[in-house]
């Protein structure tokens, strides 16, 4: 099962990158800078993602992402048109790249997979399982614990995992801290609050871990008193009726 403690490493490699290119973009003269965050955040949440999910496999898992984008616009255009039963399958401009995209995703998954599978034992143990393609890799050639039978994961499985991944997590999360970011900028009272914890329990350049996380209190209360408001990390919930049995 993938921990705080083993992902950490990552997503701090990935705000680490983007705040010292911010540091490099600000006035040399004033130290400021003027930043569209929300394209930033969308950007970083999704080398986020990558990092976590495939780890030393980044570049790899940097392409299926960038394929994954171009999907979720024809998902999101889709999404806002009338719902025609059926229309999806027909062989339009748009179905026919849509299904394109994802066969060439499945394709490279499959191909990242295949050649996961057959890292050696050194090369897992130098780090090839702790992002969460090499824990899921392992959660299939392992098996149950103690003897316990299992449904067995398959390749199918775990390309749909990471696709899932990704779609469920890059606009949630980008949106979360665009947002968080606004309601800080209109509370200014909080954002030095928040800065000085986080100041005082990580330091200035440590990246936090697991401990260090759970102290971050005033930081804890900022994303749910952002959610509290008027500003979702999804922007659109359907709910269906159970049918009656």
């Amino acid at each position: 099962m993938a921990t705080p403690q083993m992902l950490l490493p990552f997503i701090g490699k990935t705000v680490v990158d983007m705040a010292e290119k911010w540091v490099t973009m600000a006035d040399p003269a004033s130290g400021e800078v003027e930043i569209d965050v929300s394209e930033w955040f969308q950007i970083v949440t999704e080398d986020a993602i990558t990092r976590t999910a495939f780890g030393r496999s980044y570049e790899d898992g940097k392409a299926v992402f960038k394929l994954q984008t171009q999907l979720m616009a024809f998902a999101s255009e889709a999404f806002r048109k009338v719902f025609i039963p059926g229309y999806r399958f027909l062989p339009t401009k748009k179905n026919t790249s849509s299904w394109k995209l994802d066969k060439e995703i499945r394709k490279n998954l499959v191909t990242l997979i295949g050649r996961r599978q057959e890292a050696t034992d050194d090369e897992r143990l130098q780090g090839c399982a702790k992002d969460l393609l090499g824990l899921m890799i392992n959660a299939s050639s392992n098996g149950g614990r103690r003897g316990q039978p299992v449904s067995p994961i398959t390749v199918n499985d775990i390309v749909e995992e990471c696709k899932t991944f990704f779609f469920a997590g890059k606009q949630t999360t980008s949106n979360l801290l665009t947002w968080t970011t606004v309601v800080l900028a209109m509370h200014p009272e909080w954002q030095e609050r928040a800065r000085h914890e986080v100041l005082e329990v990580c330091g200035a350049h440590d990246i936090p871990c697991r401990e260090q996380l759970a102290k971050l209190k005033t930081v804890s209360n900022v994303f749910p008193g952002t959610l509290t408001r008027t500003f979702p990390p999804s922007f659109q919930t359907s709910l269906l009726p159970e049918s009656s049995a």
